[in-house]
Parts: structure tokens; C-alpha cells; sequence
């Protein structure tokens, strides 16, 4: 009697096995906590830097300073969300629905950006000045953990690259400084 022999398995199947058993490694489903904290770095610092950089920031000393200020402040409580993430998201899956989820990027991403902001502010030194631009980086900060973290973690998950996301959200940053202000305006 000949056995029947064991068909190979098929690419998207090897796949699937080798993104569970480098997930199982790491040992969350959404990838290393490391990766996440230099991404989340990265975005926090292109975002608490390049925003006030896109409106005109630069061009004195004290700009300079708010600009070093918020992109440090950003980078380490960006460094920080992203080394935690994965242990949050692990935790919560299957208990929150997705939306929820969504939405708590936005008062995540408004903290975030109001600590940069408020470093930033205290660099300058003035009083006045401080008010506007903790809102203004709370602003910036929501739309961007907002409008990035989904998809970060939905390529995450599938374990896919997510340079991609990285990138655009680096990109997108000089934008967010002339959404707040124009966000504040409105409002």
C-alpha cells in the first residue's frame, strides 16, 4: 500500500506559522516592545520638532529652544507609549471592542503632545505663550497618535513592516503644527 505523502504547505500558510512563531518569541502578538518604543521615539520626536519647525519656528533663539525642547520631550514620552504598547494591547485584546481602541488614541495622542508642548513652552519662558502651546501640541499630538496608531498596529499585528508608517508620519509632521493652529482658530 502506498501512504499518501504530506503536502507541502502553502506559502500564505508558512507564513502565517512563521509570524505566529516569531510573535510567540517576542511574546506579544503585536511585535517587540522595542520596536515600538524607537518607531513611537521617531514619530514623537519628528512630530514635537517639525510641527513648530512648519510654522516658522526656527528663525530665533527662542524658537530653537521650543523646537529642541518638544522634539526631546516627544522622543522620550514617545519612546515610553511605544515600550508600553504591546503590553496594553496584549492585555486588552478580546475585551475592548475596536473602536474603543480607536478612540483612545486621540486623549493618549492629547497628552502626549501637551507634555512636548508644555516643554517647549517652558523653554521659551513666556507665560503667555505657554498656554497656546500646550493646547496647540495637545492638538498636534492627538492627530497624530489618532490618525497613526491603527495602522502601525494593524501591520504589527499581521507582522508586516511598518516603516511605512513611520515615514509618513515623520513626513506628515510639519503639517500638524498649521492643523492645531488652524484647529484653534476655528475653535
Amino acid at each position: 500500500m502506498e501512504q499518501e505523502r504530506p503536502r507541502p504547505p502553502r506559502r500564505s500558510e508558512a507564513h502565517a506559522s512563521q509570524a505566529a512563531t516569531s510573535a510567540s518569541v517576542e511574546g506579544y502578538l503585536v511585535g517587540p516592545p522595542t520596536r515600538w518604543a524607537r518607531d513611537w521615539a521617531l514619530i514623537g520626536l519628528a512630530s514635537g520638532a517639525l510641527a513648530p519647525i512648519g510654522l516658522g519656528m526656527w528663525s530665533n533663539p527662542a524658537g530653537i529652544a521650543f523646537v529642541v525642547a518638544a522634539g526631546l520631550v516627544g522622543m522620550i514620552v514617545g519612546a515610553a507609549i511605544g515600550g508600553f504598547a504591546p503590553a496594553v494591547l496584549e492585555r486588552v485584546r478580546g475585551r475592548w471592542p475596536i473602536p474603543a481602541l480607536l478612540m483612545l488614541g486621540l486623549p493618549i495622542g492629547a497628552v502626549w503632545g501637551a507634555l512636548a508642548g508644555l516643554a517647549g513652552g517652558l523653554a521659551v519662558g513666556d507665560p503667555s505663550f505657554l498656554v497656546y502651546s500646550v493646547f496647540g501640541a495637545a492638538i498636534a499630538g492627538a492627530a497624530q497618535l489618532g490618525a497613526t496608531w491603527f495602522p502601525y498596529t494593524f501591520l504589527s499585528v499581521l507582522q508586516r513592516r511598518t516603516w511605512p508608517v513611520v515615514l509618513l508620519s515623520v513626513l506628515a509632521a510639519p503639517l500638524l503644527g498649521w492643523l492645531a493652529v488652524v484647529l484653534m482658530v476655528v475653535v
